[in-house]
């Protein structure tokens, strides 16, 4: 699985073509997400009340807890570590370099919202990987957090994506148009009507 040097456009469309249960829930605003195995299948939960941008940056995050296990790190370490990769997966160290150079003194709210566009990360996330990877000192991470901590639950700059899940919905659709179960039936699992008439649901 690799990220290369461009945004992805859809995260959870690539973790689900890699056969990783997606799920989007219903949940408090304390939760962001969680990653598990049931039996052989690796399945990551989501919180659908979060942005577009939390909804990215914690499936990313969920991964290396699915892929790799540190029985050595602490739980705090190891979120770290999680944290680290998901910023250095949705913004790569050769395009964030290219970006913003090897060394600022300080970065414009321009210029991170522009990133925060292009890239799908929020702003939080990207002056991390800029600390993290030497671009700004301690001292200016440090004041954008004294600064930035006032906006951090509305942040502004926005992302156009969906990140929802979509394989479940795909095989409902082709299981019915297929007729191997019924719309009713695909209703019941789907959690919604499927019996309603509508233009997506014609056959060709």
């Amino acid at each position: 699985m690799e990220s290369g040097i461009d945004p992805i456009p859809g995260v959870v469309e690539m973790l689900e073509s890699y056969h990783i249960r997606v799920i989007m829930i219903d949940a408090p605003k304390g939760f962001d997400g969680l990653a598990a195995w049931s039996g052989d299948i690796p399945v990551i939960v989501f919180n659908k009340n979060r942005d577009i941008v939390r909804r990215r940056f914690t499936a990313i995050h969920e991964l290396p807890h699915l892929l790799f296990r540190c029985e050595a790190a602490t739980p705090r370490e190891n979120e770290k570590l999680a944290h680290a990769f998901a910023g250095a997966f949705l913004f790569p160290k050769e395009s964030f370099l290219r970006t913003f150079g090897e060394k600022r003194t300080h970065l414009t709210v321009r210029e991170l919202l522009d990133m925060k566009e292009y890239f799908g990360i929020s702003v939080a996330a990207i002056m991390s990987s800029a600390r993290g990877l030497d671009v700004i000192s301690e001292f200016t991470y440090k004041n954008f957090w004294i600064t930035w901590s006032k906006n951090r639950i509305n942040e502004p700059g926005a992302y156009r994506s969906k990140e929802e899940p979509a394989r479940f919905r795909q095989l409902l659709d082709r299981a019915v148009s297929e007729e191997i179960i019924t719309m009713s039936k695909a209703a019941e699992l789907a959690e919604k009507s499927y019996n309603e008439p509508n233009d997506e649901m014609s056959f060709i």
